[in-house]
């Protein structure tokens, strides 16, 4: 067939027509990481932040197996892509999820079931992120202040024995704690 003919139709193209196959824009069907936050307003995507303030983001919107699912993806991209370990290899590797205090039982276990079904590591623990903090820097005991962006906490930890001090501290909290201090 001519170059000038458009196959379809088997007429000759357009101006227009050629103008919009080479104004055409291949998009990427995810984005993930920094990438994802530069995004421009005007692309074609939707940002999703499967945690927010401590727990799972899930809203009448974003429900809780969207959540999972983009878990799921956000993980098996940073290890296929980020640390070159492919699904097939997974089970030679053991996992260690440091999760923050504010997640209750049922975001860990379902955490705990996506990296043992979905990512097929051979066997996975759960640290608490204070304990992994204080524990991981050979501490007996410590007072550590988290001072996240969407949620601060007071934890004091010592050895065998946890005392959870949790004050869910506001910015204005904070602010005013620095004062005092």
């Amino acid at each position: 067939m001519d170059e000038g003919m458009n196959e379809s139709l088997g007429q000759p193209e357009s101006i227009d027509t050629k103008e919009f196959k080479s104004n055409e824009q291949k998009f990427r069907e995810f984005i993930y990481g920094e990438e994802a936050l530069r995004i421009s307003p005007t692309e074609p995507y939707c940002l999703h932040r499967p945690i927010r303030r401590g727990h799972f983001n899930v809203s009448q919107h974003y429900p809780v197996q969207q959540v999972l699912e983009d878990l799921f993806a956000i993980w098996d991209w940073i290890l296929t892509d980020k640390l070159h370990i492919p699904l097939s290899e997974r089970n030679l590797y053991y996992a260690i999820l440091v999760v923050p205090e504010t997640f209750d039982n049922r975001e860990i276990k379902e955490m705990l079931s996506i990296m043992l079904r979905d990512l097929c590591f051979s066997s996975a623990v759960v640290h608490q992120e204070g304990h992994a903090a204080v524990f991981g820097n050979g501490l007996s005991a410590a007072c550590i202040v988290n001072m996240g962006a969407q949620v601060n906490k007071d934890l004091t930890k010592q050895t065998f024995r946890t005392l959870f001090i949790a004050s869910n501290f506001q910015h204005e909290n904070m602010k005013n704690s620095c004062f005092i201090i």
